[in-house]
């Protein structure tokens, strides 16, 4: 784990080229991207934040969320967000939609912290700035340049020292083609063998938890119903009728007797109660 370097996922996007779909919560090897994002991020660094303005969708997950105090100015401004909250003095950012996010390629541009203000990849013509380092003093800078109304993230690595990693350098480290790929249109998604169809599924899934407090619920329900109802108790809850049940000649089929139904819910709720 990097001691000094917070994880943050910028996840506040429209998605407008995914027809509104949520990317970050989009299935690629039947887990949502943004769950295994956070999971490898958990692995790497002390600190994990998601930059969203809909903090709801991560609830549960085990992150700090933070909202943009410039909304609807793109991802510059949720790394603003996330800076204003960090503790530490770099964060390495990642955009919600990149399935393939490889721990030795992170690792390898930590190891170039240094001088810089950012860290950032260059990769098939192009920057990669949802992919890179931040120091924590471009706070300033990054407010300054949100409040003139200069949304554009690549231009704003023109107003910093920045350390470009070059495509060649990458290309040395194994996983770095599948880290730097994002999937921003359905077709993209496809071609990494991800769907929206299993984020369903998964997020239907009820942990044992759930599972276990739906059941309890339901026994609850069933017992006052039972109870309001004016049914007969069961021996157990009628001392003196169990007393005079014990002087009762057995049945001469000798058939096991049933239990009560408000036992019968526990046993199915609880398992065996003896």
């Amino acid at each position: 784990m990097t001691a000094s370097v917070a994880g943050v996922i910028v996840a506040g996007g429209r998605a407008v080229r995914m027809g509104g779909r949520d990317k970050a919560f989009a299935a690629v090897g039947g887990e949502p991207i943004a769950v295994r994002t956070i999971r490898l991020f958990h692995d790497l660094f002390p600190q994990v934040l998601v930059a969203s303005n809909r903090p709801e969708r991560f609830r549960g997950l085990g992150v700090e969320t933070v909202a943009d105090r410039f909304p609807g100015c793109g991802p510059l401004a949720g790394i603003h967000a996330a800076l204003r909250a960090t503790r530490h003095p770099h964060v390495f950012v990642a955009a919600c939609d990149m399935p393939g996010l490889d721990p030795d390629v992170i690792r390898f541009l930590l190891a170039r912290i240094g001088g810089a203000d950012a860290i950032v990849p260059r990769w098939e013509g192009d920057v990669e700035p949802l992919h890179a380092i931040y120091a924590a003093h471009c706070l300033a800078a990054m407010e300054a340049s949100l409040r003139a109304g200069r949304y554009a993230l690549r231009d704003f690595l023109g107003t910093i020292r920045v350390d470009y990693v070059s495509e060649a350098e990458l290309r040395r480290v194994c996983g770095a083609a599948a880290s730097l790929t994002n999937v921003n249109t359905p077709e993209e998604l496809a071609a990494v063998g991800g769907r929206f169809e299993e984020l369903g599924r998964a997020l239907r899934r009820p942990s044992r938890e759930r599972l276990r407090r739906r059941l309890v619920d339901r026994a609850q329900i069933a017992r006052r119903a039972w109870q309001s109802g004016g049914e007969k108790q069961s021996r157990h809850d009628h001392p003196d009728q169990a007393a005079s049940l014990e002087h009762r000649a057995p049945s001469s089929t000798n058939r096991r007797r049933r239990l009560p139904a408000s036992r019968r819910l526990r046993r199915f709720v609880f398992g065996s109660t003896g």
